[in-house]
């Protein structure tokens, strides 16, 4: 009879190489880590309370085995968040901060310029591998720089002068204002302003009223449009006013101000006639046609440029002593019957024409400046 002999159970363990990750703090939206305090105005920029700052806990890792896909793993971890140190853990019930159920952080405090705040993480992080629990900590550092040059000043992005070439330019131009407390500039939720036009000295505030057709949008806002399509020539001004509680509803310092001209203005032009039937008039022509061609900068225009911008009269004169032009027609090309043209006795005929800028559309006014308007009370307006 054979005799069984037991053996020990060699166990054998599944080893894993350790995951290679990146973790910290990151912001997801609201600003930086620095606040400016300005004194005189007791003002934060930015201000936590109206525009907090999210943190997220950013893990990313890398498996070398490549059981785990590498990328971002965020969104699994469970975080904790913690106020100077680990003693103080952010709840929901402190006020300054908002804890989203993403995991993310939302600061709404303002840092005092002597008592910086660290923000401190925990995560964990569960490896599907072998279901071990990783832990990850970073630190993060809240801080105010005081400033006591906290004198407001505004601006805007355009010169002086802006001259509209309305053959090569956008007729649509935007004017950026920005109001700035020292060198920093002033979060939107701090600040109102007002758009207006001058004309003979006289503000009027900017808006969609049908006798402002300048005026495209952004009235209120920091960006104004304007279509300099519709104005000669536009004075547009900015006002502004920086605020913390109750929006003021008109400006309150005289002294913010910034303004910017638009002037339409076509560059010096060149014309010339053009036939495609030449300068003879031969046996049985019926009839000659003849072109304007308009060169700017070196640069010929367009039939639907001329017709837009330019109005086109057409004369014919005889080289007799004495004789005078006839007005045949008008539009960037006329034709005309080759017998009109005919003369003897060793006379020529020239063809020409006179080129007007049309301008820019503008209301059309009666002799005391009133506009004019339809029957259905909308005003008139047209080039010229």
């Amino acid at each position: 009879m054979k005799i069984k002999t037991a053996v020990q159970p060699q166990p054998v363990r599944t080893s894993y190489t350790p995951l290679k990750a990146s973790f910290g703090i990151v912001i997801d939206g609201g600003g930086s880590k620095t606040q400016f305090y300005y004194t005189n105005a007791n003002t934060f920029i930015p201000n936590r309370t109206i525009t907090p700052m999210k943190l997220k806990a950013f893990l990313n890792i890398v498996d070398p085995d490549k059981i785990i896909s590498n990328g971002d793993k965020s969104s699994q971890l469970t975080v904790t968040w913690y106020e100077n140190s680990e003693s103080a853990q952010i709840t929901s019930e402190n006020s300054n901060y908002t804890l989203n159920a993403d995991g993310t952080l939302l600061v709404k405090k303002n840092v005092s310029p002597t008592t910086p705040v660290q923000i401190l993480c925990r995560a964990t992080y569960v490896d599907s591998r072998n279901k071990n629990t990783l832990v990850y900590t970073d630190t993060f550092t809240l801080n105010s720089i005081q400033k006591s040059d906290d004198q407001l000043s505004l601006s805007v992005n355009q010169p002086a002068k802006i001259t509209y070439n309305p053959l090569k330019d956008s007729q649509y131009i935007d004017i950026a204002a920005a109001l700035k407390m020292g060198s920093e500039t002033v979060a939107d939720a701090n600040v109102v302003y007002w758009w207006y036009k001058v004309e003979n000295g006289e503000e009027t505030l900017i808006n969609s009223s049908d006798l402002n057709i300048e005026y495209v949008s952004g009235q209120g806002t920091n960006t104004l449009r304007i279509d300099a399509d519709n104005t000669y020539m536009s004075v547009i001004r900015c006002r502004a006013a920086y605020y913390t509680g109750t929006k003021p509803s008109a400006p309150t310092d005289d002294t913010l101000m910034a303004e910017t001209a638009i002037v339409y203005k076509i560059p010096p032009i060149k014309a010339f006639v053009y036939s495609p039937n030449g300068n003879t008039i031969r046996q049985g022509m019926a009839n000659m046609t003849f072109y304007v061609k308009i060169l700017t900068n070196k640069e010929e225009l367009t039939t639907d440029q001329i017709n837009k911008y330019f109005f086109v009269k057409w004369f014919k004169k005889s080289s007799a002593a004495g004789a005078t032009a006839t007005e045949i027609g008008h539009g960037s090309s006329i034709s005309v019957t080759a017998d009109s043209l005919r003369l003897s006795g060793g006379l020529q005929m020239s063809v020409y024409p006179e080129v007007y800028e049309i301008g820019p559309y503008t209301v059309l006014t009666t002799k005391s400046g009133d506009p004019i308007r339809t029957g259905a009370n909308e005003v008139i307006i047209a080039r010229g």
